[in-house]
């Protein structure tokens, strides 16, 4: 049995990295039989990053991407099948958008952003021991900083960078539109690429930043984000979108 390593469920979410939703949501979706390990650690990812599969032979694949290339062999199963080739290049850049750009603006609220980053401490460093969770914590901070810098959205202002993210999010809105999802019958890749962040950005228990507040008052993308936990997850269904 292949088993998904991800990290612990946290603020209410199936999980706060849209990697690891993004991952399991993958595994759902190509019927493949598996199970779940929760790790803290993602040094414990082949790449020194979760999410990451354990195969039957005990080999491990990370990367959300690496892992659909991985399903996709395993299963045969197409997470764009019904698509034309125009809506499967759409879907690529859909995921490309999101993944490179609303993320960081996500890390950037989450670590950064005075307002938020406590909650964030308090909620995903829980299991870290009270001695050490102060340096654990200041160490994490530091290479999102890093990071943010060297992707270069971190080079902007807060109310710059969530801009940025609100811009992300409306275009994700006008590509939705009227539809169940993002471009076919069912979920593609793009939803389940997207669903993750529009379900983090959705939560009442996730803190208030402009691109929560942008979901939340959009119907059309809380329809969507309702649609996603019914079909994946709704035995964790929060009741403010029951």
């Amino acid at each position: 049995m292949v088993t998904l390593v991800q990290f612990p469920r946290s603020l209410g979410l199936p999980n706060p990295s849209p990697f690891c939703n993004k991952a399991e949501l993958l595994m759902k979706e190509s019927g493949i039989e598996f199970d779940v390990k929760f790790e803290f650690n993602p040094g414990k990812g082949p790449k020194g990053k979760l999410p990451a599969i354990k195969l039957d032979n005990g080999q491990l694949v990370g990367d959300s991407e690496m892992i659909r290339s991985e399903l996709e062999k395993l299963t045969d199963h197409d997470f764009d099948a019904g698509l034309s080739d125009e809506q499967r290049g759409q879907a690529h850049a859909i995921c490309r958008m999101v993944e490179e750009r609303l993320y960081w603006a996500l890390v950037y609220s989450r670590w950064i952003d005075p307002a938020i980053a406590p909650t964030t401490r308090a909620n995903i460093f829980s299991a870290v021991p009270a001695v050490l969770r102060g340096l654990v914590w200041a160490g994490a901070v530091r290479g999102v900083r890093k990071s943010l810098t060297g992707h270069g959205i971190g080079k902007h202002t807060q109310s710059e960078i969530y801009e940025f993210g609100c811009r992300d999010i409306a275009a994700l809105s006008q590509i939705l539109g009227d539809k169940d999802w993002l471009l076919g019958d069912g979920p593609s890749s793009a939803d389940l690429t997207v669903w993750p962040y529009i379900c983090t950005f959705s939560m009442a228990d996730v803190a208030d930043t402009p691109m929560a507040r942008a979901v939340k008052a959009d119907e059309k993308l809380l329809a969507y984000a309702t649609r996603g936990w019914d079909r994946w997850y709704p035995d964790m269904k929060p009741a403010a979108l029951a």
